[in-house]
């Protein structure tokens, strides 16, 4: 997932993969069949994030989502996602 820095970020707010706020992208990579597929356009899903502290660079929050791949036939689903980074790289 990529998360496009913005300092109105709202804790315990979703925010949509496929609105118009532009706050985030999504990739899932699956190596495990004999071609590898990027899953990275969304069907549904959103991101909240529950602590972020751009003066210590922390960011955590939760996410869910469902994709298709440009390259592969299927859907991939994510459900329960949390994530805790603790270097934000600019």
């Amino acid at each position: 997932m990529s998360i496009i820095a913005n300092p109105d970020f709202k804790i315990n707010e979703p925010y949509y993969f496929i609105s118009s706020n532009e706050c985030c992208g999504l990739q899932y990579l699956d190596f495990s069949g004999a071609v590898s597929c990027a899953y990275e356009l969304p069907i549904s899903g959103h991101v909240t994030f529950s602590r972020w502290d751009e003066g210590k660079s922390i960011l955590a929050g939760t996410f869910q989502f469902s994709a298709k791949s440009a390259e592969c036939s299927g859907t991939v689903v994510i459900t329960e996602g949390r994530f805790d980074i603790s270097e934000i790289v600019y």
